[in-house]
């Protein structure tokens, strides 16, 4: 496919953060502010990238907030047509060039809260971190842990 007609993804602009909320009430996405107002506060301590459709229609949106030293928190909403459908080869390079490299992150966590969050994330290649009956289930994802995982399709120089 070429390149003008694959998904591209792209920092988030405030313009950007109203359909990225719609998304989350459209998921019932966990923590979900109770109003976009309040998500505008809570967006604005964070770093997000969008991937867009050929026509322009957000598809997934990657947050990342509580930076400490080289790692952040990764969370991601996408549009229910596109759950087990976003991570595509091109997808998945380009996200490992922005998060590891752009970034120089280490590592990345997440704090999935349904079991079908926590089974993408292990099929991602996270590493469970704790799991506790009373506490909440984190999983974390390093640098050479994904180049690892998906080596074959990140050193693809091809798009």
């Amino acid at each position: 496919m070429p390149a003008s007609r694959s998904p591209q993804l792209r920092s988030l602009q405030l313009g950007d953060w109203a359909a990225v909320y719609d998304l989350m009430v459209q998921q019932d996405f966990p923590d979900t502010p109770d109003n976009l107002d309040a998500a505008l506060g809570e967006f604005a301590q964070t770093q997000g990238y969008g991937l867009y459709s050929p026509n322009g229609e957000l598809q997934a949106a990657f947050i990342l907030m509580d930076f400490i030293d080289q790692a952040a928190c990764l969370d991601v909403v996408c549009a229910p047509a596109m759950h087990g459908k976003w991570a595509t080869p091109r997808t998945l390079r380009r996200l490992y060039e922005t998060l590891f490299v752009q970034h120089g992150l280490a590592y990345l966590w997440a704090e999935p809260k349904t079991p079908r969050a926590l089974q993408t994330c292990l099929q991602a290649g996270f590493q469970l971190l704790q799991l506790a009956p009373q506490q909440q289930t984190v999983v974390v994802l390093s640098r050479r842990g994904l180049w690892q995982r998906f080596h074959k399709i990140l050193s693809k120089e091809n798009h």
